[in-house]
């Protein structure tokens, strides 16, 4: 991943504050918030059941994105994975 997306990424990371009450999907709710679309658009099914492709692609990048923040903020080594 370039250097200038990491850090435009982490400064966006940062500046988000989530509200957990809102019974939301965590990562459904970052990537409409970083993307700047709909949290409808972020899910991985629509509302009448059928799936979102572009939607769980969303999410799985946020997941990702998520997994990569914490893995270099805490390390592998630290945890003791391997």
């Amino acid at each position: 991943m370039d250097e200038r997306i990491k850090e435009i990424i982490i400064e966006r990371y940062n500046s988000y504050n989530f509200n957990y009450d809102e019974n939301k999907d965590i990562y459904s709710n970052f990537a409409s918030q970083l993307f700047g679309i709909p949290y409808t658009d972020c899910l991985e099914f629509n509302n009448d059941g059928t799936p979102n492709i572009m939607g769980k692609r969303r999410r799985v990048a946020i997941k990702q994105m998520f997994a990569y923040l914490f893995i270099n903020q805490y390390g592998w080594e630290e945890r003791g994975w391997k």
